[in-house]
């Protein structure tokens, strides 16, 4: 899902979105990491989950144009919440 997806409110004439990592963690040549991530073996749960951390280290870097839109390109750093979720007990919410 495109991250950048969240500039479409409120709406706009939205005609292209795109998202992605940066993998900062690992190399900034993007040919480099998609050689590399061939080469782990997805099937181990320690890959999967130091891949995960990887992800949450880098930064993320949003794209969005459109007609009337001035083409911007941003990069952000997300962080983790230090709290968990928390369902809401309301029945309007359920």
């Amino acid at each position: 899902m495109c991250l950048s997806y969240l500039l479409y409110y409120p709406k706009v004439d939205l005609k292209y979105c795109q998202s992605r990592p940066t993998y900062d963690s690992i190399s900034n040549d993007q040919n480099y990491i998609r050689s590399l991530i061939h080469t782990y073996n997805w099937t181990s749960p320690d890959t999967r989950e130091m891949f995960k951390r990887q992800l949450r280290e880098s930064s993320i870097i949003h794209d969005c144009r459109g007609d009337h839109m001035v083409p911007m390109v941003m990069q952000y750093t997300f962080h983790e919440n230090a709290t968990n979720f928390i369902p809401s007990e309301s029945p309007a919410c359920h």
